[in-house]
């Protein structure tokens, strides 16, 4: 039986997600993009398995499936979607499609179904593979699922969505430090769904409520519940009292008398993060070194600001649904840099609250940057707006690429690597203009 396996998927990034995935679980992986490549690949290796997705452009799962079956009849095909309705499901099942999986895709059930099929590589063969797709792509395996809460654009949330995921596959329990206000909610839906209970009620109590019977009651019923997430979440950890945290390590070591199906249940702890290290110490040493090991910790707000962006869009849009009126959605270039420049101290929090205060304005034209500061409690809007705000940010940005690299900010513009045809004319940073001009409106 030929060891390897084939990922289409029209949409690249989870194209390499599912390969690296593979690779990374002990397989070995090839993908595309097109289906008419898929069909080459057939043609010219063999493989064990395909990975396919349904909704493609040209020729669908369905119409692939055909094809590669007239080639190779035993072929077992795995087709992934999260849009199939009944018609195509019938179709692709009187075409003897191997499985049917939804996307958000159960990692583990998956990785589970492909072990049906395919024998995992040596562990020795596996770390040349990973190697080599590393070398290749200049940087570590980018490997962790599509996120579909959290914002991911920017390298500190991208990073933060990789340790985080990296975690969850080592213990059932996580450390996880946020700021205040930040998306702990947001981190304990992805994780959620990273174990298969996309869509379920999660159990989210207090550290000072764990140890009331009713609550250790709920958790000590999860294993037999099959409408409610399998994991759960604790908030204000770092306060915790000793009693609290010797309660807690006997529930995340599955101690019979508390869980007798405890390794059914995941734990995630949030922590304060600029809290922890004042408390945790004197309460437990013990419990404060296993946090130190395995913490993982999400930036601030204030060092993300396109992730801000996607926040403030995705809310004002869906607060201006609810009103019936789009317009309340619209910002002015000067309120754009207002927010931009805001610092967020209260983060995700305070997102959604300004976003639902915007839209909350009785206004018939975009949000105008004296509205916008009046909202964020500052005296006055910025008198530079949207382009000067760019400007501060973009000088901020390559004095601290030069500071890191201890270079001239010459220097850090050619390690930038900023495409040629955009680099300014001139690298003093008084003169110098825009680098992304089309960042603003019109």
């Amino acid at each position: 039986m030929a060891e390897k396996i084939l990922v289409l998927d029209d949409e690249q990034n989870y194209a390499e997600m599912l390969r690296d995935l593979l690779v990374q679980e002990g397989f070995r992986a090839d993908m595309v993009i097109r289906p008419l490549d898929a069909l080459k690949a057939l043609d010219a290796e063999e493989y064990a398995l395909v990975v396919a997705d349904y909704k493609m452009p040209i020729m669908d799962g369905a119409d692939f499936m055909e094809k590669a079956r007239s080639r190779l009849p035993n072929l077992p095909i795995i087709m992934v979607s999260g849009l199939m309705n009944t018609p195509e499901l019938v179709k692709v099942a009187n075409m003897d499609v191997t499985l049917v999986l939804e996307k958000p895709l159960d990692i583990k059930a998956f990785i589970n179904h492909v072990r049906r099929f395919v024998h995992p590589i040596s562990d020795e063969e596996r770390s040349k593979t990973i190697e080599a797709l590393e070398s290749a792509v200049d940087g570590p395996l980018n490997i962790h699922p599509p996120l579909h809460h959290l914002a991911e654009n920017t390298e500190g949330s991208r990073r933060f969505a990789q340790q985080l995921w990296d975690a969850s596959r080592i213990d059932h329990y996580l450390f996880v430090g946020v700021p205040s206000g930040g998306e702990a909610e947001l981190v304990t839906c992805e994780l959620s769904d990273w174990l298969g209970f996309a869509g379920l009620p999660i159990h989210q109590f207090t550290v000072g409520q764990i140890e009331s019977l009713e609550v250790l009651q709920a958790i000590r019923d999860l294993p037999g519940q099959s409408q409610v997430s399998k994991l759960v979440a604790v908030t204000d950890f770092g306060e915790a009292t000793r009693s609290q945290i010797e309660l807690l390590q006997k529930l995340i070591a599955a101690d019979p008398k508390f869980l007798p199906n405890g390794r059914e249940v995941s734990w995630v702890f949030y922590l304060d993060i600029a809290r922890y290290p004042q408390l945790l110490p004197e309460t437990s040493p013990e419990m404060f070194n296993l946090v130190k090991k395995h913490l993982v910790v999400l930036p601030a707000l204030r060092d993300r600001l396109v992730d801000v962006a996607a926040y403030l869009k995705q809310h004002l849009e869906m607060f201006a649904a609810r009103e019936e009126n789009a317009m309340r959605a619209k910002l002015s270039p000067a309120a754009i840099a207002v927010l931009l420049d805001h610092g967020w101290p209260g983060n995700y929090a305070e997102v959604v609250d300004v976003a639902r205060r915007i839209v909350a304005v009785q206004r018939d034209t975009p949000l105008t940057g004296l509205q916008a500061a009046e909202l964020l409690g500052h005296a006055e809007a910025s008198a530079a707006g949207l382009g000067g705000y760019l400007l501060k940010r973009q000088r901020e940005f390559i004095e601290e690429s030069a500071r890191r690299a201890g270079a001239t900010p010459e220097a850090a513009l050619k390690n930038l690597k900023i495409e040629p045809s955009l680099m300014p004319k001139s690298s003093n940073l008084d003169d110098m203009g825009l680098i992304y001009p089309d960042l603003l409106p019109g």
